[in-house]
């Protein structure tokens, strides 16, 4: 596989992470920087591609929470669980304490792509 193929399959898997699929970040990076050791990569690329999939994966996955959440969290069944005392009670606590949540949430795969999609509708 030439060095574009492997920009293209670290790009699109941490992209993967990044919007729920359960695979470790951690072997993906392990598998970048070991074609970059080998000479496959380069290590710059591999750092751009590979960060530029994440950013790109928790972007999408906050957009779709900005423009989606509140109207789905309107909709049956969500509705019964998503009252608006309880959205009004989230947005206080995102405010006070969304930092603390969102930072270590990151490490938890599928967990931090509905933070990211809650923190989207919320617009924090």
């Amino acid at each position: 596989m030439e060095a574009l193929g492997y920009y293209a399959l670290f790009v699109g898997l941490m992209f993967l992470c990044s919007i729920g699929f359960p695979i470790p970040e951690e072997a993906i990076l392990i598998g970048a920087g070991y074609a970059a050791s080998e000479g496959t990569v380069s290590l710059p690329g591999a750092i751009l591609v590979c960060s530029g999939g994440i950013l790109a994966g928790d972007t999408l996955v906050y957009s779709l929470g900005r423009w989606f959440g509140l109207p789905l969290a309107a909709r049956w069944p969500f509705r019964r669980v998503f009252t608006t005392r309880r959205i009004r009670r989230m947005r206080v606590l995102m405010a006070r304490h969304g930092a603390k949540v969102l930072v270590p949430i990151r490490l938890i795969p599928v967990a931090r792509a509905v933070a990211h999609f809650t923190a989207g509708a919320l617009g924090y």
